[in-house]
């Protein structure tokens, strides 16, 4: 997210665009593995011209404030823990 933002938020609204997943209903053989690029992405409707709602843009951006937040936290709480443990072991 930090090294290449543009394509990450493209990506992101392609996929919401799209019209199922590839995860269900599909059974795992060599049927699958045959299949080209083109005949999934035509399958699950992923080149629509289907435009995005609001929605997506919003839903994108709780997404980043999320991770952030996450990241902020998780880096507060490390540098304590390690403080600590710094102050403990150097006495």
């Amino acid at each position: 997210m930090f090294f290449f933002p543009k394509p990450l938020f493209k990506a992101f609204l392609r996929g919401r665009k799209a019209e199922g997943s590839l995860y269900k209903g599909y059974t795992y053989n060599e049927a699958l593995l045959e299949r080209s690029i083109g005949q999934v992405q035509e399958e699950l409707n992923i080149n629509s011209d289907k435009k995005n709602s609001v929605f997506d843009f919003v839903l994108f951006f709780f997404y980043v404030v999320l991770l952030l937040a996450f990241f902020v936290l998780t880096s507060y709480f490390l540098c304590r823990i390690f403080g600590y443990l710094w102050m403990v072991v150097s006495g």
